[in-house]
């Protein structure tokens, strides 16, 4: 997975991996774009990986796909994060 080109990265990873509910709405409601890749990990990744479930239920609610698979092909549903507290 390529990372996306030509966005402003706004700190939706960042505060998507931290559990920064606040620098997520932040950087979305600014533009950034929901499914928006660094590195390949997408923020509904960073999220679920780091145990995030506020993010990743805001995330989901705000269009995160959570179809996409990271750069390892893990799919969100698979992430220990997600799984641990039994969210889908």
């Amino acid at each position: 997975m390529k990372n996306t080109k030509g966005f402003i990265n706004l700190g939706l990873h960042s505060g998507a991996v931290t559990g920064n509910l606040g620098l997520v709405k932040f950087a979305l409601d600014h533009g950034q774009a929901i499914n928006s890749v660094i590195k390949g990990i997408l923020p509904i990744h960073a999220a679920c990986c780091s145990g995030n479930v506020i993010v990743v239920e805001y995330l989901i609610h705000r269009g995160a796909d959570v179809n996409i698979p990271s750069c390892s092909k893990a799919y969100t549903g698979h992430m220990d994060g997600i799984k641990k507290d039994n969210y889908l």
